[in-house]
């Protein structure tokens, strides 16, 4: 039998409530990334992490007076950008070392920072603002370093510190030079802690051989495991290397997409869309195609604003293929990819535009508007599209340019435009290119022939000194 103190002790423990089988994964912390997604055990889903309202989370107990000398010295480490000297950077630095507490020493870190960085888009610093950024910038470093790796014999070193100091090694940050196999190391160093973006970096190296050889069996041992750990972009890519068959992989269709339906990212999300559109793993799976639901897979991937997702709804209502086509829909599915700079959008604005829509008050066909869609998709950047996309949009431009729609004609830019189209592989343009350069020849070879023919004309008609003198005395 319990007294009454120890059933006080066992009853009443607000401060640390009992959870149940199941809930460590909804009881996290409010510094995890949120977006990082966790097992529901009921569902047999993935999901994502919310923040949870002030009402649901729990109780906070009463602040002891160790916890408020803690305090006190974490408000002095809160404000590092307001530093006009190095004296408080030393001691803030100081006090983190002191406490021995490595998250409030990451925290500082962290802060120090994002000052480093809004201090370097700043344009002109005098000399001791200048003094006091390097001084921090030396501080953070030697914190990193020091929480990387660990404070004692047997200790670890911090997982995202190791994280972070990759990043600095990778990018040139904190003064450090660009140095990717030292980031590649302490990628490897966090991943080997079961940090998830660490691990899927360490994926990406192996996959595309920075600051190592590339390796694609390492790399999908590394996607796998980070996969493992809920990082959602290592499940997506996972799943299309399985579908696929990348890297002499064995193709696992089912593997495949269980891992994209797991990720649930827009990205994963057009995958799976796609592969029900197109039936490639029926056979494989016993998967039936459901254009129906597909069609839901890519609205939701279009509204979660990925590109692709919209060029494909918009080709679908304007063609009416697995929809009724819809000339409203098609236009607004192409303009929101256009608002976000993709050359296959603005090149079917630019279509739109020069035919305008059969429907009555939709879009009217305007040629100025359809030349302005086509440059722009031509000024898209070469390394975000494909080549065949902006060779079209080259071609486009030309042949506005050529017969004056929505500008004037010029054939010289025009010529030039073709062969930047022709460049990309653009057949249409080698052939317009080959007819301009007949045509051109031709008219070289008539003027020539021309010029010819007036020379021995003159030549006839020019007369003698004979009888020029002849004719002078004939008239006096």
């Amino acid at each position: 039998m319990f007294n009454e103190s120890q059933k006080k002790k066992k009853v009443d423990n607000p401060w640390k409530p009992e959870t149940k089988m199941g809930e460590e994964y909804r009881l996290r912390s409010q510094e995890t990334d949120l977006n990082q997604w966790y097992f529901d055990e009921y569902s047999g889903l993935y999901r994502q992490i919310l923040q949870r309202n002030i009402k649901d989370r729990p109780k906070e107990r009463p602040p002891s007076s160790s916890d408020q000398q803690s305090s006190s010295t974490r408000s002095q480490q809160k404000q590092p950008s307001k530093a006009s000297s190095t004296a408080p950077i030393y001691g803030w630095c100081k006090l983190a070392r002191q406490s021995n507490d490595p998250s409030g020493q990451l925290k500082l870190c962290k802060s120090m920072a994002i000052t480093l960085s809004l201090s370097s888009s700043l344009s002109s610093l005098t000399p001791e603002k200048e003094h006091v950024r390097k001084t921090m910038m030396i501080e953070c470093l030697r914190l990193l370093k020091r929480l990387s790796a660990g404070q004692g014999l047997g200790k670890g070193g911090d997982s995202e510190a190791q994280f972070i100091l990759a990043n600095c090694y990778g990018m040139g940050l904190l003064g450090l030079t660009e140095d990717h196999a030292k980031a590649f190391q302490w990628y490897v160093q966090a991943s080997k802690q079961a940090h998830p973006e660490a691990t899927y970096r360490t994926a990406v190296c192996h996959e595309l051989g920075i600051g190592t050889r590339k390796d694609g069996q390492r790399a999908m041992a590394f996607y796998r495991k980070a996969a493992h750990l809920a990082h959602v972009g290592s499940m997506y890519k996972l799943g299309i290397i399985l579908l696929r068959g990348y890297y002499h992989m064995t193709p696992l269709p089912r593997e495949a997409i269980s891992w994209l339906q797991r990720a649930a990212t827009p990205h994963a999300l057009h995958a799976l869309a796609m592969i029900q559109l197109t039936g490639e793993v029926g056979d494989a799976t016993s998967l039936i195609a459901d254009p129906a639901y597909a069609m839901e897979l890519l609205h939701q991937a279009a509204q979660g604003g990925y590109v692709p997702s919209q060029v494909q709804l918009g080709h679908c209502y304007e063609h009416g293929q697995w929809v009724t086509m819809d000339d409203a829909l098609s236009i607004y599915w192409y303009a929101r990819a256009a608002e976000q700079g993709n050359p296959e959008g603005c090149l079917a604005l630019s279509g739109w535009y020069l035919t305008g829509s059969t429907t009555q008050g939709i879009l009217r066909a305007s040629d100025r508007e359809a030349y302005l869609w086509a440059r722009r998709a031509a000024s898209s950047s070469m390394q975000a599209t494909e080549p065949w996309t902006i060779a079209k949009a080259y071609f486009a431009v030309a042949m506005y340019t050529e017969r004056g729609i929505g500008t004037t004609v010029d054939k010289e830019k025009a010529r030039q435009w073709m062969s930047k189209a022709a460049a990309l592989g653009h057949v249409g343009a080698r052939h317009c290119l080959s007819t301009m350069k007949k045509k051109k020849t031709i008219k070289e070879d008539d003027q020539e022939s021309i010029e010819h023919i007036d020379q021995k004309e003159k030549i006839i008609h020019i007369p003698n000194k004979k009888e020029e003198i002849s004719s002078k005395c004939i008239i006096m």
